[in-house]
Order: structure tokens, then C-alpha cells, then sequence
């Protein structure tokens, strides 16, 4: 076992001789063992230098690039040192912009400043109670802090009003908890209490900042001191030396926290939790035991049990597919979700379940093949350490956590990672179960029929086609952050980024619903135009086209692709083009074009581009009916 400092010797050599795509492995395996905060941030300092291209190479990697600025009232350098470390280990690349001391004011009120010029994906903008101590009276009161506390928040709206004008990027502020020695500062319990008020008032109108504006993120550091009490004790010195009331406990909490943001803003939240039965969702072995005989009620270790079936379902009903992967009889496993008086997890609430004598790995495979989504995308709970070792050993993508031993702990050690979180909730993540169910239903209609075009007839598909709305537009924001294999460019657009468009003449964003016999898809995909004049030509340039994979092979992008050459013709274009940027997920898609019309004009394999004239005739998919919820859509 090496030991940390160890570890440092080894990554300062793989430094020295840049050395980075051959020891990626080695990298991140030391970042999984990283202890404490001072570990993480000198890994983080030695890798400061590092850049992407030397962390590639020679490599074909789907790294994400983030561009993040550091706004604050305070010296925060150091956070980059953990982002760093911290984003390695997601796959997520950081760049920084980070401002001088004190100067998140400036930096966000003036359009020609370094941040604006930066245009970050993502603004961290990090405050402590300074920006309110800083403005009161040496003798203050209660008085004064409820009005200091209004003025600045009525500011920070200011701040983020000018931020949404002039940045595409989201920014990320925090609700400020106030400190031991400002509390104790207050002598009499009366006005304690009244300060803890107005205090309060402050932090909710901090977080109330979500709602009010779409870029805008606002995390609880009250709850990270919970997770992590020795977060919670401001470092004396650092207040002194640099006016920061964060220790690097918190420091690297508000770092984690913000990783987690990041994962959901790239699109890499898990969609799938895979869960053994025996002592993970109920205690005991049933083969042994009986369904009567398991340990799931209102006693411990029941009670334990209990909860974290409930937790489970609570993330069932935000949208996370729900899988079984044990070795028992299915019939017994029916029989307990059927029968268990205290069992809460039902049937109905699993997408599949494998209860059989396979290896586990072979079953989580034929699970991704049939629920048609990435390794990537899963989860994997067992408690036994054995059947963890060999997931990971034979789906290396699959995330499997070390879970404790005490089943009182399942429910923080599933939660608190932060795997399944997202930007926000749509109607369409909280009908993903049903949507998987009624997928069962088509597959039981495609092996009765004869041939894949009965299949297609058979299913009565409806395409329409939509325009962005407030209602929408959250979801299509989705599919641009989270699809993969059916995205022909990688780009990731955010909602503010889409918005900006949508006012714009020369783009024309266009969503898709799908329906057929079974039920309703729901929204699936979308498209995005540009017009754009050249040699005094008008063009056409599809920026995107990205669609859900749960309704691949039924002609539905090529009944997409006709209505983008039916705008092009009522905009009285000659040429569209169109781009394949290959990833190591959207080969799927890398013959699309060709397939349909457009031919290649430029070659380079990492960057393809085609060219439509618009006189090939249109591919017919008969089967489909077009429909369009706004006309105007493609007028």
C-alpha cells in the first residue's frame, strides 16, 4: 500500500516528465485515497500545470471542459486545487478564471471585465459573513443587521440581473451561515433570537435567488457542516490574514458540492440504481429465511431497512430507474414484493428484475441492453463485497460504492454522493418508469410480428413538432445536457444559452414529441438551426440534432430531417450542412447524414461536414404521421 506521501513523489515524477495519458490510471487511483483536505490540495497544486492536451495525448477521451471563474469577498485560490483534483476523478476538466481579492462587485457589475470577457460555463461566486460585518457599526445591533441584510440582498439581485445580460454561463452563489462569535456577540437571549431571525431571512432570500433566476444555483453550506462538523470551525488565522471565515474543511466541501453541480450541468447524472435484495433492501436471506422470516419493520435492523427502501422510492418518483439484480428464485422474490406487509418497494416500481442464478455483471449487462442507456449511467448497491469486486472488475463503468456493513448508514451512503442529482426535475423524469414499462409492451409486440416494417405500421407513430416554450424548454435543456449517443456535435447547451437564441432571427430551435400505440414518449429530441449568410448566399447550418435513445431505429430522425429540409425550402435556402463531431459514445450517429442526402464536403475525422442542395428527394418513413403543435414552427 502506498502511502500519501509516497504518492506525491510519484505524481511530481509523472509531472516532471509529463508523463499524464500513460498514468491517468495511476492519477486518479491516488485521488480515490485522498484522506483529508491538505492531501487534496497539494495533489491539486502539483497538477496545476497540466493541460488537457497532456492529459489526452494520444488518447480519444470524451473529457468534458469546464470553464469556471472564481468571484468573492475573500481569498479562495485554494478551491481550485481541489476542483481540480475532484473533476479528474468525474472525468470533467477545469479551466480557471479567478478575480483579485474582494473584487466579486466589480467583476460582476462591469461588462468589459475580465469575467464577462471569460464567458465561464459556470461562475462560482463565494461569500462569507463579511459581506454584511463588513458594513455594520463596531457597536451593531439587531437594527442594523436586518438592514444591512436587505440592502446587500436587493444588491446581489443587482449583480445577477446585469450577470444574466451579459454571461450564458450559470453562477453558482452560496446562503452564508453565521458564525459562533457573531452569535455570541449578542448578550441578551431576546435579541439572540431576534438576530437569528433576521439572519435567517438573509439566507432564505439568498436561496429564494434559484427561483427567481433561471443561471442561478444557490448550495447550503449549513448543510455541508453537517456532513462535516469540523467544516463548521472558522480558522482564526486565515480571518485574519485574508478575511475568510471558510477552513479548508469547508473550503473542499463547497468543492464537492460544486462537482456534483457540475456532473448534473454535463449532463453526467446516473439514470439507473441496481439493487441487490438480501441484507441491502431487507435483512436476512429470503432462500433461507422465508419471506416471513426477513428483518424489514419498525424494530432495528428493520427499521434501517425500512427507510432505505423508502429513500429509494422517493428517487424512483424524481425520475432514477429502479433495477433488481439478485441471486434468488424469482418466484420468492415476487412473492415478498407482493406479500411483505412492510415491503414498500413493489413490483410496479422495478423496470426489471433479475432474480436468478447468473453472475451479477451478465445480468447488469443485459439490463443496459434492454433499457438501451450506458454503462456509465448505473449505479450498483450490494452489500457484499465479493459481488462489488466483480462488477467492477467486469463493467469497469458501472459505479459501485463501498457500502458499510451497518444498514443504518445505507441511506447517507446512498444519497450523499450526489449521483443522481440535476439541474431540475422535469414531468418527463418523473414518468421515466411507466415510459420503460410501455417499452416492454413494444418489445412483446415485435417478437409477435412477422417483419420489422409490420413492427413499424404497427405501431401508429405520431411525430410532433414543437417550439421551445417555459414549459418545454427545461426538458430540451435536458436531452442537450444529458444525450449522447444520438448527438451529432457534443455541444452542450444550457437553458440560459437556448433562451438566448429563441430571440434571435437567425436561429430556429425546434423540439419533438413522439407518441405511438403503447403511450406517449414524451419529448425526445431537438434540433438547431442557424442561418447564416455566405458569399452573400443564404445557408442553413444544423448546429444539433440530438433524440433520446428510447426511440431509436423507427425512422423518427428521418422524419425530423425532412421537416429541417422543409424549413430550409420555406426560407429560401439552397444548401444546408451539417456536422458530425465524433465522441467515444455517438458512433450510432456518425452515418446519419450520408444515410439521408448530404454529401461529405470535408473529411478531417475528428470534425465531418456535408452539404445538402435540396434537390435529392426526401427519405419517405410512411409509417409516421407528422403533426405540429405551432405551425409556425416551420413557417
Amino acid at each position: 500500500m502506498i502511502n500519501h506521501e509516497d504518492s506525491l513523489k510519484i505524481l511530481k515524477h509523472i509531472r516532471k516528465e509529463k508523463k499524464f495519458a500513460s498514468s491517468r490510471e495511476t492519477i486518479t487511483g491516488f485521488i480515490r485515497t485522498v484522506g483529508s483536505p491538505t492531501e487534496m490540495e497539494k495533489i491539486g497544486h502539483i497538477l496545476r500545470d497540466v493541460t488537457v492536451s497532456d492529459w489526452n495525448q494520444e488518447r480519444m477521451d470524451d473529457i468534458q471542459e469546464v470553464k469556471i471563474a472564481i468571484v468573492s469577498n475573500f481569498t479562495c485560490y485554494s478551491i481550485t486545487n481541489y476542483l481540480r483534483v475532484l473533476m479528474l476523478e468525474k472525468n470533467l476538466w477545469p479551466t480557471f478564471y479567478v478575480a483579485n481579492f474582494n473584487q466579486y462587485q466589480y467583476e460582476l457589475v462591469n461588462e468589459f471585465s475580465e469575467l464577462y470577457q471569460y464567458q465561464p460555463d459556470i461562475t462560482l461566486c463565494i461569500l462569507d459573513e463579511n459581506i454584511l460585518l463588513s458594513e455594520l457599526p463596531i457597536a451593531w445591533n439587531t437594527e442594523d443587521i436586518k438592514e444591512v441584510a436587505s440592502r446587500k440582498l436587493e444588491e446581489i439581485r443587482g449583480l445577477l440581473t446585469i450577470y444574466k445580460e451579459k454571461c450564458d454561463g450559470d453562477i453558482l452563489l452560496n446562503s452564508i451561515p453565521m458564525s459562533p462569535i457573531t452569535y455570541d456577540s449578542i448578550l441578551d437571549y431576546k435579541n439572540k433570537a431576534k438576530l437569528s431571525t433576521e439572519w435567517r431571512k438573509f439566507e432564505i432570500g439568498l436561496l429564494e435567488l434559484s427561483h427567481e433566476f433561471q443561471q442561478v444555483i444557490v448550495i447550503d453550506p449549513s448543510i455541508m457542516i453537517q456532513k462535516l462538523p469540523s467544516a463548521a470551525v472558522p480558522d482564526s488565522r486565515l480571518y485574519y490574514y485574508a478575511q475568510q471565515n471558510m477552513n479548508e474543511a469547508m473550503m473542499m466541501e463547497f468543492a464537492v458540492e460544486t462537482v456534483k453541480v457540475l456532473r448534473a450541468k454535463k449532463g453526467l447524472a446516473k439514470k439507473c440504481l441496481i439493487l441487490d435484495l438480501d441484507n441491502t433492501l431487507w435483512g436476512g436471506i429470503i432462500g433461507d429465511d422465508g419471506v416471513e422470516g426477513i428483518k424489514l419493520g419498525h424494530d432495528y435492523p428493520g427499521n434501517a431497512f425500512l427507510d432505505f427502501q423508502r429513500k429509494i422510492k422517493q428517487l424512483k418518483e424524481q425520475g432514477v430507474l429502479l433495477v433488481i439484480c439478485s441471486k434468488n428464485e424469482r418466484s420468492t422474490v415476487e412473492e415478498a414484493l407482493l406479500s411483505h406487509p412492510n415491503m414498500e418497494l413493489k413490483k410496479e416500481d422495478f423496470v426489471m428484475i433479475f432474480a436468478n442464478w447468473e453472475m451479477k455483471h451478465e445480468n447488469i449487462k443485459a439490463a443496459v441492453r434492454k433499457l438501451n442507456i450506458g454503462m456509465d449511467s448505473l449505479v450498483f448497491i450490494d452489500d457484499n463485497p465479493f459481488e462489488r469486486k466483480m462488477v467492477r472488475d467486469h463493467v469497469g463503468q458501472v459505479t459501485v460504492p463501498e457500502i458499510s456493513e451497518e444498514p443504518a448508514n445505507y441511506v447517507r451512503e446512498l444519497l450523499s454522493p450526489g449521483w443522481f442529482n440535476t439541474l431540475e426535475i422535469t414531468e418527463e423524469d418523473k414518468k421515466r418508469t411507466v415510459k420503460y414499462k410501455q417499452q416492454e409492451q413494444r418489445q412483446l409486440f415485435r417478437e409477435k410480428v412477422a417483419t420489422m416494417d409490420d413492427y413499424l405500421k404497427g405501431l401508429d407513430i405520431e411525430v410532433t413538432i414543437i417550439e421551445p416554450d417555459p414549459i418545454t424548454l427545461p426538458r430540451l435543456t435536458q436531452l442537450n445536457l444529458r444525450t449522447n449517443q444520438f448527438n451529432l456535435t457534443n455541444r452542450r447547451y444550457q437553458q440560459s444559452q437556448m433562451e438566448s437564441m429563441m430571440e434571435k432571427p437567425e436561429f430556429i430551435l425546434l423540439g419533438f414529441q413522439a407518441r405511438d400505440r403503447f403511450g406517449d414518449y414524451g419529448i425526445v429530441g431537438s434540433v438547431i438551426l442557424e442561418k447564416v449568410i455566405e458569399n452573400k448566399e443564404s445557408t442553413i447550418w444544423i448546429r444539433n440534432v440530438l433524440m433520446s435513445c428510447r426511440v431509436f431505429s423507427r425512422g423518427i430522425e428521418t422524419a425530423i430531417l425532412n421537416e429541417v429540409i422543409q424549413v430550409a425550402n420555406s426560407h429560401s435556402v439552397k444548401k444546408i450542412y451539417g456536422e458530425y463531431i465524433p465522441t467515444n459514445k455517438n458512433g450510432y450517429v456518425k452515418d446519419l447524414y450520408q444515410s439521408h442526402g448530404f454529401q461529405t464536403i470535408d473529411d478531417n475525422p475528428s470534425h465531418l461536414l456535408y452539404v445538402h442542395d435540396l434537390q435529392e428527394p426526401l427519405k419517405e418513413v410512411p409509417w409516421i404521421t407528422v403533426k405540429y403543435k405551432w405551425k409556425e414552427a416551420v413557417n
